[in-house]
C-alpha cells in the first residue's frame, strides 16, 4: 500500500467503483468476513479525505509560521548587532557592558537561543538608559540606534527593540505550535491507513474467492499501489 498521501484517494475511489461493480455482477451485497461493506469503504474514503485536508492545511499553517519566524528574526537580529556595537561604541567602561556576550547568535541558530542573547542587549540598553545625563560624556540618554531594517536605515528605540523581541518570542512559539499540530495531523492520517490497509487486502481475498481468474471483475481488481 502506497505511504504517499494523495496516492490513497485515487485508490479508494477505484476500489469503491470495483467493489459497485462486484456487488452487481455477483447480484448481493459483498460483506467482508470482519463486517466490512461498501459502506465502510465509502466512509473510510471520507475520513482519510478529511484527514488528509487536515494535514495539508497543517502544512500550510507551519509553513507560513516558518517563515513569519524567519521574517521577525531577520529584522531583529541585526539590530540587536547594530546596538551591541552602539553600546560598545559609546559607553564601553559602563560595568553593565560585561553581560554583553562576545557575539550574538547568527540567524540560523535557534530561537530559543536568539531570544536569550537578544533580552540580553534589550536589559544592558534598559540599564544604560537609567544612566542620569552627564555620566558619559559620548551619551546623552535615552540610547537611540540607526540600524537598517530591510534596506532601510532608520532609528530604533529600546521600546521598538522589545517589540522586536516580543515579535520574535511570538512568532517562534507559533512555529512549535504549528509543528505539533502538523506532527497530529500526521498520526492521524496514519491510523485512517491503518484502518485501511487491512480493509483493501481482505476485498481482495473475497474477490479471488467470489470470481474466477478469467472473469472481468478478477481482472480489473485495482492494485493497491
Amino acid at each position: 500500500m502506497p505511504t504517499v498521501i494523495t496516492d490513497y484517494l485515487p485508490i479508494l475511489q477505484k476500489h469503491i467503483q470495483h467493489w459497485t461493480d462486484a456487488e452487481e455482477a455477483h447480484q448481493k451485497p459483498i460483506t467482508l468476513v470482519d463486517g466490512s461493506t461498501l459502506d465502510t469503504l465509502r466512509d473510510l474514503y471520507e475520513e482519510y479525505a478529511s484527514a488528509q485536508t487536515d494535514g495539508t492545511n497543517a502544512e500550510v499553517a507551519y509553513q507560513s509560521a516558518r517563515k513569519s519566524r524567519d521574517d521577525a528574526r531577520a529584522v531583529v537580529m541585526p539590530v540587536g548587532v547594530q546596538v551591541r556595537n552602539a553600546i560598545l561604541g559609546q559607553v564601553p567602561t559602563a560595568p553593565e557592558v560585561q553581560a554583553l556576550r562576545k557575539r550574538l547568535p547568527s540567524l540560523e541558530t535557534t530561537p530559543q537561543k536568539q531570544l536569550l542573547a537578544l533580552n540580553d542587549v534589550a536589559a544592558v540598553w534598559a540599564a544604560i538608559n537609567a544612566y542620569p545625563a552627564g555620566k558619559f560624556p559620548s551619551l546623552t540618554p535615552p540610547l537611540v540606534v540607526h540600524a537598517d531594517i530591510h534596506g532601510t536605515e532608520r532609528t530604533v528605540t529600546l521600546a521598538e527593540f522589545q517589540v522586536f523581541i516580543a515579535t520574535l518570542s511570538q512568532a517562534a512559539e507559533a512555529v512549535e505550535t504549528s509543528e505539533q499540530i502538523l506532527k497530529q495531523t500526521k498520526e492521524e492520517r496514519k491510523k485512517v491507513q491503518a484502518k485501511i490497509n487491512p480493509v483493501l487486502a481482505a476485498y481482495a481475498k473475497m474477490i479471488k474467492g467470489l470470481f474466477p481468474a478469467s472473469s472481468v471483475i478478477a481482472k480489473s481488481l485495482p492494485k493497491r499501489s
